[in-house]
């Protein structure tokens, strides 16, 4: 379990099924209890999904002064636009490669 959590963010990139990218691990489901194991591997992970959210607002508001206006893109840019984050963040003090 754990390999595939881990190694989750693989299965999303290319040459892999593009519906990998809609993948939740931390979804409820409703009328189910997700394995104990699983609960544990999420919560000790879930420092790491904040503070990647709370990069990827830094990044928004980067992108709104650099183009001087506020969320302009269209929803078929996200995919785009999560690149050019990914790309950003990379490039910030303290990154993890």
């Amino acid at each position: 379990m754990k390999i595939f959590f881990d190694r989750l963010k693989s299965l999303q990139q290319p040459p892999f099924h593009p519906k990998w990218k809609e993948v939740v691990l931390s979804a409820p489901l409703k009328g189910w209890t997700r394995f104990p194991a699983a609960q544990e591997w999420l919560d000790r992970n879930a420092t790491v999904a904040a503070d990647t959210r709370q990069r990827f607002e830094q990044f928004m508001g980067a992108q709104a002064r650099d183009i001087g206006k506020q969320d302009t893109q269209a929803a078929e840019d996200d995919a785009t636009l999560y690149q050019q984050f990914l790309k950003w963040k990379e490039g910030q003090p303290g990154a993890r490669r």
